[in-house]
């Protein structure tokens, strides 16, 4: 045994020329101590589930079981130590790290690796790693490795995890790409954690080598196993090869991850309703990082629709609902969706600057995947790659920045084919709001671009549509397509506008007329003359701000959005970023929020809602520094602090 461990490469033939014993025998003392006799045909990142235990195990187990119930620890810690293997994970819990061997430390940290954050899992498989290298047990190194590197997977980190997976093939003499000696389920883990490193170090080539490897194991050692189908299926979505994902995908069971997946693909194939029926059908889990992947591809569907105000409402529920570190999983996605959502309202600069804000991470990641995406949107990369290394959401980037500089329909077309035929529609959609000079081109021409209405109407194509911003957190401030207004309005004037923006656009006429003219006999006659002003001095059609009858509420058309919304949504990426421990980035999201005040908010508005507005905002803005200067005390961060109490005082908004 101790000898296999030693050399995982050795197979029954160089056992039997060194021990003299039969291959049976030496068969059976490798299947006791789980180093072959694996269950045909499972797959799991977890060695533990394909290992068969015999009746040894089974027996020792309850022996072990009776003398713990009975109080006799000592005793019961040296039957379950003795044990060749220990599969149950109920048992193990039950004993603290410092009473159990080597082994059953490392079987119950493989066992209960998903109740412990990512970033100490990583640490503490590292020390049993090199505790168990130490002793020669290199299989159970790489097992207890191949737990750590799903832990850098998970976080992202790239680099890390090529380096362990270069050192884990050292240790098992895993030169080739299979190797019939070792155990099967630990080569397929390391070929498929392998190319997801090479594909988020942009080594899309080198990724798609092991996606060729990997495939063929499935389909000969794994044909009927839906984990191993699945994870060979999520290798695929990782080296963004979507149409491959979703036929093997769907080979698998009907579990609810694989219906999450199915309807992510749904999505991305430009099936926007099929998903969100399919969404609402899927139970409510009890895992956060589930629901924020949730809340991702509803808003996904609603960009595609071409409603970005709610698919910012569910962009900033999934930046509230992923906790930790799993924020960074999605950190890339939700960040450049909530990006193209500011793109399709025509606010391009603060859409460019959300984009640019978060490159740092990604970076210190090392996540070059997603973030040569992101600099080919926002312009020219830094480095050159070669066409092998592209993957289909870049070469469609690079189609429609082609389809703008030369305003071609051909080149236009020969884009939307090539979403189509790689199942990558939804990124063909945000891609355009980012480069939408292509659709306005086609649009002038009277050409049909061969998108929904709803798309289409969106601001960033109809530039005659106006898009106005209001900067309440101070001196109001009116802003019409960028410009400022210089005709101001009366206070009751810049109050309805301002409650409209933030109640969705419309109001209850009887809401209304109570809190601005309460004692008014004849209220409407008021607003519609009220109106007309506002209308003139933001130059709004009777069409874009009206009264309507039939619903009894004043609404308003066009896209306004607002300092405060944008306050609030930058205060939750600061506390998502917080979660995950970036610091850095969280108190710069956090200061970009504060310099949003310039002075008191609504002051001299003379009606309820604006004072009870005002109050609200005061006390949310007194409430989040205060929880902010503790967090930067806590952190050592002593002067940030300082500055944010003396800012308030400054400001007198004490």
């Amino acid at each position: 045994m101790a000898q296999k461990e030693a050399q995982p490469w050795m197979n029954l033939e160089e056992a039997e020329k060194i021990f003299g014993i039969t291959k049976r025998g030496i068969w059976s003392v490798w299947k006791r101590f789980g180093l072959a006799g694996y269950i045909k045909g499972k797959f799991s990142f977890c060695f533990l589930d394909y290992l068969s235990p015999g009746k040894e195990v089974s027996y020792g187990l309850e022996i072990a079981e009776r003398l713990l119930k009975e109080g006799k620890v000592r005793y019961a810690t040296r039957i379950l130590n003795q044990l060749p293997i220990c599969t149950s994970k109920e048992i193990l819990l039950k004993f603290p790290d410092r009473l159990l061997n080597l082994r059953r430390r490392i079987e119950k940290t493989a066992l209960s690796f998903e109740k412990i954050p990512l970033n100490a899992l990583a640490i503490k498989c590292r020390k049993l790693r090199a505790e168990a290298e130490q002793q020669s047990l290199f299989i159970l190194a790489a097992r207890i490795g191949l737990v750590e590197a799903i832990a850098l997977d998970r976080l992202g980190l790239y680099q890390q995890l090529l380096k362990l997976i270069r050192h884990l093939r050292k240790i098992l003499r895993m030169d080739s790409d299979w190797m019939r000696s070792l155990d099967p389920s630990l080569q397929l883990s390391i070929l498929l954690l392998e190319g997801s490193a090479y594909a988020g170090l942009m080594e899309i080539g080198k990724a798609k080598e092991n996606l060729k490897i990997c495939q063929k194991i499935v389909r000969t050692r794994f044909p009927e196993s839906d984990m191993a189908m699945e994870n060979l299926a999520a290798l695929y979505t990782t080296v963004q090869m979507f149409k491959e994902a979703r036929k093997w995908y769907q080979m698998v069971g009907t579990s609810p991850e694989v219906r999450f997946r199915l309807i992510n693909m749904e999505a991305l194939v430009g099936n926007y309703d099929r998903a969100l029926k399919n969404l609402s059908s899927i139970e409510v889990v009890n895992n956060h990082f589930i629901m924020a992947q949730l809340l991702i591809i509803r808003a996904l569907c609603y960009i595609g629709k071409g409603k970005p105000d709610i698919a910012k409402q569910n962009l900033l529920l999934s930046l509230e609902m992923a906790k930790g570190e799993r924020l960074l999983n999605i950190i890339h996605t939700s960040t450049l969706l909530l990006a193209s959502c500011y793109a399709a309202l025509r606010k391009e600069k603060y859409a460019r600057m959300l984009i640019r804000s978060y490159n740092p991470i990604l970076r210190r990641l090392g996540n070059k995947r997603d973030l040569f995406l992101r600099y080919l949107i926002m312009g020219s990369p830094p480095t050159s790659l070669k066409t092998g290394n592209l993957t289909p959401p870049m070469e469609l980037c690079l189609l429609i920045k082609k389809a703008r500089q030369t305003l071609s329909i051909n080149c236009y077309r020969r884009a939307k084919q090539y979403a189509f035929s790689k199942g990558i529609v939804s990124h063909f959609h945000i891609f355009l709001l980012f480069f939408p000079e292509v659709i306005r081109n086609l649009l002038k021409k009277g050409k049909n671009p061969g998108l929904s209405r709803s798309f289409l109407k969106l601001p960033i194509f109809r530039t005659e549509s106006p898009v106005y911003h209001i900067k309440l957190l101070g001196p109001i401030r009116i802003y019409r397509n960028g410009k400022l207004i210089r005709r101001g309005l009366p206070p009751k004037g810049a109050a309805l506008i301002i409650h409209l923006t933030l109640r969705g656009g419309s109001l209850p006429l009887q809401d209304l007329y109570a809190n601005f003219w309460p004692g008014s006999k004849n209220p409407r006659r008021t607003l519609s003359h009220l109106l007309v002003f506002i209308r003139r001095n933001l130059r709004l059609t009777s069409a874009e701000l009206y009264i309507s009858s039939r619903f009894k509420k004043l609404v308003l058309k066009p896209v306004v959005t607002s300092d405060y919304q944008l306050f609030e949504e930058t205060i939750i990426r600061s506390k998502g970023l917080l979660r995950a421990g970036e610091w850095k980035s969280a108190k710069a999201e956090f200061l970009r929020a504060i310099r949003l005040f310039r002075g008191l908010p609504l002051e001299k508005m003379f009606d309820q809602w604006s004072d009870e507005l005002q109050r609200a905002i005061l006390n949310k803005l007194r409430s989040e520094i205060k929880h902010f200067t503790s967090t930067a005390s806590a952190r050592g961060d002593y002067l940030t602090a300082k500055k944010l109490l003396g800012w308030l005082s400054i400001h007198k908004l004490c």
